[in-house]
C-alpha cells in the first residue's frame, strides 16, 4: 500500500473557469487559495478551498493544442485527476508499476516538486497523480496567502492568453 499523505485535490477541467465560478465559488462556497498559469503546458489553473479541509483545481486550457484542450475535445468537462500526497515518490512509483499499474509523466526533483501519474487505462479511467513537496516547503493553505488575487489571475497577470 502506498504512503499516502493525504487527498490534495480533484482537478475539474474547464473550458473557461470564469463561467463556473457561480457554482463552485458562489454556490457550494468555494475560497480562492491560489493559482497560476502553466504557459509551458498551456493551461491556467485555481484551487478552492472547502471545509475538510478540500480542494477542488479548475483548470482551463490556454491554448488550442495542448493536452487540456485535447482532453475537453474528446471528454467534455469533467474531473481530470486527483492527487494524493506520497512520502517516497520512488519507493511509491515502484510499488505502483510491481501492483500492475501504468506510470507515466514521472518528474522527479529532489530538491522541488516531483510527481508521477497513473495512466487511467490501468485505474479503471481516472487520472491519480502521485506528488511530493520538497521537505520543509508548504503550498498556500488559505485564502489571501498567495500573491495574485483570483481576479488577476483570470485577466491574465502571469501571461496567460485567454481570460
Amino acid at each position: 500500500m502506498l504512503n499516502i499523505g493525504k487527498l490534495d485535490h480533484v482537478a475539474v477541467a474547464v473550458p473557461r473557469i470564469r463561467d463556473v465560478l457561480p457554482l463552485y465559488q458562489d454556490l457550494l462556497g468555494g475560497q480562492y487559495i491560489y493559482g497560476g498559469d502553466h504557459l509551458d503546458q498551456g493551461y491556467r489553473w485555481i484551487q478552492f478551498l472547502y471545509p475538510g479541509p478540500f480542494k477542488i483545481e479548475l483548470m482551463e486550457p490556454l491554448s488550442d493544442d495542448g493536452f487540456l484542450q485535447r482532453f475537453l475535445d474528446t471528454r467534455g468537462p469533467g474531473m481530470h485527476h486527483v492527487l494524493f500526497y506520497v512520502d517516497d515518490m520512488e519507493a511509491s512509483i515502484a510499488e505502483a508499476e510491481a501492483a500492475g499499474y501504468d506510470v507515466v509523466n514521472a518528474h522527479l526533483d529532489p530538491t522541488g516538486w516531483s510527481e508521477a501519474f497513473l495512466h487511467p487505462k490501468s485505474t479503471s479511467g481516472v487520472l491519480i497523480e502521485l506528488g511530493k513537496i520538497p521537505e520543509g516547503s508548504k503550498e498556500p493553505e488559505v485564502p489571501g496567502e498567495f500573491a495574485h488575487s483570483l481576479e488577476e489571475l483570470l485577466d491574465g497577470v502571469m501571461g496567460g492568453r485567454r481570460n
